[in-house]
Parts: structure tokens; sequence; C-alpha cells
């Protein structure tokens, strides 16, 4: 874990091999994650931790955080514009690919015309394989690459279908139909703000009106979360995920 790894000379052993430390680009209350390198590769470190002032640390829970993401990165690969799962260091981290880009929410330079249609088809490939990103609200969870492709980042959230139909089974799969709505009206969402020149009609009379369901996450989840938050949860820091390089 990166709170008991050293780094010394820009070095950081992780799962006993020697990397490139080049930065952290996030640390908040839940999780940390590094800028690395190997061999002339870039990859992201993320180590879950809970850090909420005096509060216990609960490991238990962090493991588990852990293992739903790596499960979700496995049930997702192979699906264009989603990073690749390099591998699991310990009960509390994994390795993934790299993406250079800007977020959504950084005004990339260059996005390409179909950029919205290529998410379009990353979310919709996302659900079939049974998954629900959770969080496309935020524009930061969307990086775009230098040649203005799509990438979804950050699945600590996601939910996936569970297995069976018993009675743990059944309300599960509902409530990750109803995130898959969410996803796609969070993507028509982005490009009416973005590029409303590109709605078709049928899209700009969905997104002109929230639906229910968003309605019910923001008022009865988001925004006390975050009040609670702001109250509780100490600051560390916010995402840096770097520009394109040589910019």
């Amino acid at each position: 874990m990166i709170d008991e790894a050293v780094v010394r000379a820009g070095k950081i052993e992780i799962g006993g091999e020697v990397y490139d430390h080049l930065g952290t680009l996030k640390d908040d209350a839940f999780a940390r994650t590094e800028l690395v390198a190997k061999d002339g590769n870039k990859y992201l470190y993320k180590i879950s931790r809970l850090r909420l002032g005096g509060l216990p640390k609960m490991h238990w829970l962090m493991k588990r955080l852990t293992a739903r993401e790596v499960r979700i990165h496995g049930l997702l690969a192979g699906v264009r514009g989603v990073p690749k799962l390099v591998k699991r260091v310990d009960e509390v981290s994994f390795i993934r690919e790299f993406v250079e880009g800007r977020t959504l929410d950084r005004k990339p330079p260059f996005m390409r015309a179909d950029f919205f249609d290529e998410f379009h088809e990353i979310v919709l490939n996302i659900h079939a394989r049974g998954v629900a990103f959770v969080d496309l609200a935020k524009k930061e969870n969307v990086v775009v690459t230098r040649d203005g492709r799509p990438f979804l980042i950050d699945f600590q959230i996601s939910i996936a279908r569970g297995t069976g139909w018993g009675p743990i089974s059944w309300p599960r799969n509902a409530v990750v139909r109803l995130m898959q709505c969410a996803d796609v009206y969070h993507v028509v969402k982005h490009k009416r703000h973005i590029r409303p020149d590109l709605l078709t009609q049928e899209e700009r009379l969905a997104s002109s009106r929230r639906p229910w369901f968003a309605r019910l996450h923001k008022y009865m989840l988001r925004i006390p979360y975050h009040a609670v938050k702001r109250r509780i949860i100490p600051k560390h820091g916010d995402s840096r995920y770097p520009y394109y390089e040589n910019e």
C-alpha cells in the first residue's frame, strides 16, 4: 500500500516490483490513486482506504470495494473505452492501464464528431455485460483521449447483475436496470450541454426533463450525501488527472 511504502528518488515498490513514481492523481477519503511507470508504459495504481477523521478504517469494507471493482473490470474485459486491468496487487489495491487525456470537465480541445455516438456505444456495451456504471453524472469520470475518443474511468461504485433469481438477486437486478437507464440519460445530458447541435429530436425531448429516478437519486441520495460529506470527510485533494503531455 502507498501509505506503507517508501518512495525514494522517484521509485516505488508495488507487489515486489519497482516502478517509477510519477505523481498522485487523486487522494480523497476513500482511495488514493498514483501514476506509475515501468518499461516505458504508464499505469494507474489505486489503493482503497478510508480516512474519515477518527472513525475506524473499516478494512473489510475496503477489501469488498476493491474486490467488486476488480470484478467489474473482469466483466468488462475487451470492451473498447474501458481501461484494461493489469493485476490485483493485494486485498485493497490494483494496477490498471493508464489512459492519457483530459477529463470531460476540463474542456478537451478536440472531440471527434462521432464522440457521443461512441460514448453511447461504450455505455451500451457495458450494459450488455450486465454492468451499470452508476456515476456518469460526473464529467471527471469520462476521459477524452488525444485523438478525441471517450474512455470511462473509476468503476468503484459500479454495480453488476446478480447471477441467480433468489430474493437478493431480483431487487439487485432491478436496481442495475434502473441505473443503466440513468447511464443513458447522463450520456444524452452531457451531449446536450456540450454539443446541443448534434442532438436528435428524440434526444432533445429525453434530456429536457430529468427522469424520476434521476430526481430520486439527486434529492434522496446525492444532496444528503454531499451535505454530510462536507461536514465529516476531510478534503485531501482534488483529482489532478493529467492533460496531454508536451502541451
